[in-house]
């Protein structure tokens, strides 16, 4: 019997109001977005799992990069390989906080998050020219998450 999971969340990325440098990050980010695979080895993390939300009436604060897949036989065992997946594109964006829900059908409801650092924040503030993509943050996941202490670490 085959077995499904869902991912969702969402990678709130610089804004207007965040960013000086906005329209510089923002291209950026759109290339990084435009970078990923349009197909992918398992765990997939491909382009077409992600959405940009950057209207003038959605992005009060920050811009957002929607996500969300079904995979079929994705389960616990996999997260190990998926989450440095996720950070890998992560490490590639100029952004501020992520979230990430993923409800294997049969192991249950896995929530992380993401918070850039505030240090990490301001580095990719300072320049009207270049970008710093933040790869420093703190991490979150449920206390019952058996992969907790590993990605917490």
């Amino acid at each position: 019997m085959s077995k499904y999971a869902t991912i969702y969340g969402y990678i709130g990325l610089a804004s207007r109001i965040t960013h000086r440098n906005f329209e510089v990050v923002n291209a950026h980010n759109l290339q990084q977005l435009q970078d990923l695979p349009d197909t992918d080895v398992f765990p997939y993390l491909s382009r077409d799992m992600f959405g940009l939300s950057e209207g003038r009436l959605v992005s009060t604060f920050f811009s957002i990069l929607h996500f969300g897949a079904s995979i079929k036989n994705l389960d616990h065992e996999d997260i190990p390989e998926f989450l440095p997946k996720f950070e890998g594109f992560l490490k590639r964006l100029v952004w501020i906080e992520a979230k990430m829900h993923l409800d294997i059908e049969i192991d249950g409801l896995y929530v992380y998050s993401w918070s850039a650092l505030q240090h990490a924040i301001e580095v990719s503030r300072s320049s009207l020219t270049e970008t710093s993509p933040v790869t420093e943050w703190d991490f979150k996941a449920n206390e019952n998450d058996a992969y907790f202490k590993i990605f917490s670490a």
